[in-house]
């Protein structure tokens, strides 16, 4: 055990008075001191160090919205968010077609490597669905900052939990059945590809 060691050890108990006069008694220089007070500090608060870091952060990386877009597409308004994004409306401003559309962003363009590569896993994945059931990816890219982003369909309802709210039984079944069929389709369509994709 090193003498910092030691001496954390020694006053780890004791309070600031106390302390000092330890300090005082057994001549401990200034830096040892500086030293075992950090080392202290941490001890007595290490937990609120570090929920306050991460709540930072956590905190930070929830907040971060789109940056301005720079697309041919305005930002409307919010529609909704999750832990991993943010789904906007907007409108095609450059005046070629009157097109409303929905665009997911990632949240934040500094986003953990992990965030951003199960965004672009769902980008490539909502490409190859094809599907009267699911709506259509209409294009991808990035934002200047390279903030990851795409551009789906826009559909103009509600969640289906409500939609189907009064609904009969059966007719929760028929449109339960419908969405296991839009799922199903696509899951063998993509199992199918990348069983080619390999064998080729």
């Amino acid at each position: 055990m090193d003498s910092l060691q030691r001496l954390f050890r020694a006053v780890a108990d004791l309070d600031p008075d106390r302390r000092s006069r330890y300090f005082d008694a057994h001549e401990v220089d200034e830096e040892m001191r500086r030293n075992v007070e950090s080392l202290l500090r941490f001890d007595g608060g290490g937990a609120d160090l570090l929920t306050g870091v991460v709540g930072g952060t956590v905190e930070q990386f929830l907040n971060a919205g789109p940056e301005p877009f720079a697309g041919p597409y305005e930002l409307v308004r919010l529609l909704g968010e999750g832990g991993m994004g943010s789904v906007h409306l907007a409108q095609r401003r450059d005046g070629e077609v009157d097109l409303r559309v929905a665009i997911k962003f990632i949240r934040g363009a500094d986003s953990t490597l992990i965030f951003r590569n199960r965004f672009l896993q769902e980008r490539q994945i909502l490409a190859r669905l094809n599907h009267p059931g699911i709506t259509r990816l209409l294009d991808a890219g990035h934002t200047a900052s390279g903030q990851p982003h795409l551009v789906m369909e826009y559909v103009d309802g509600v969640p289906i939990d409500i939609y189907c709210k009064h609904f009969a039984f059966e007719a929760k079944i028929v449109l339960f059945l419908a969405v296991c069929e839009a799922v199903a389709a696509n899951r063998l369509r993509i199992s199918i590809e990348t069983w080619s994709s390999i064998a080729i």
